[in-house]
């Protein structure tokens, strides 16, 4: 399910049901596969220091080139979002665990925010520093760079699915 992330050499890096992140060479060698606690089933990204930053299970992780884990960030609950990225180089995931947590370049917890329901779809970051997400209390919440709730829209369905912000500041979402 995971959406592939490929480094300007042409390296793909992606997660698998089978507990895996994979490095794969531009000429479809496997390179590198890192085992890990959980199903690696959402996008990875590549953070401001180089490493791939991915979720797996309840668990987000950060890995250096070579493949060995430079950090390990665990929730209370599943991981399904892929990371998102703010301009400060924060990596912001939610968790089935109704939280929406910030964490540092090196791992740490920068700030959590309970929004009362899972959040299972990726954030989306806005030029302004904006952080955007949906919930299963069928909502799109804005989130300010430090994690207070800035608004919240009713929605009528879960949101599940990766946001999408319109150039004129709309945001965009399935529900289900």
């Amino acid at each position: 399910y995971s959406t592939p992330l490929v480094r300007e050499d042409g390296t793909v890096y992606v997660g698998s049901d089978a507990k895996k992140l994979f490095a794969i060479s531009p000429e479809g060698a496997v390179l590198w596969r890192l085992e890990v606690d959980g199903e690696a089933d959402s996008g990875a990204v590549l953070a401001s220091d180089g490493t791939i930053v991915f979720a797996a299970g309840s668990s987000v992780h950060a890995v250096r080139r070579g493949g060995d884990l430079a950090w390990r960030f665990t929730a209370k609950g599943k991981v399904f979002t892929a990371p998102a990225l703010t301009r400060e180089g924060q990596i912001i995931v939610g968790s089935q665990d109704d939280h929406v947590y910030a964490l540092t370049p090196a791992g740490g917890l920068a700030w959590s925010t309970d929004l009362g329901a899972d959040v299972d779809g990726a954030a989306a970051i806005g030029d302004d520093g904006g952080i955007f997400v949906g919930t299963d209390k069928a909502e799109l919440v804005r989130l300010d760079g430090h994690g207070r709730v800035v608004w919240r829209a009713p929605v009528g369905g879960y949101v599940r699915g990766v946001l999408s912000l319109a150039r004129n500041g709309d945001v965009v979402s399935g529900t289900y």
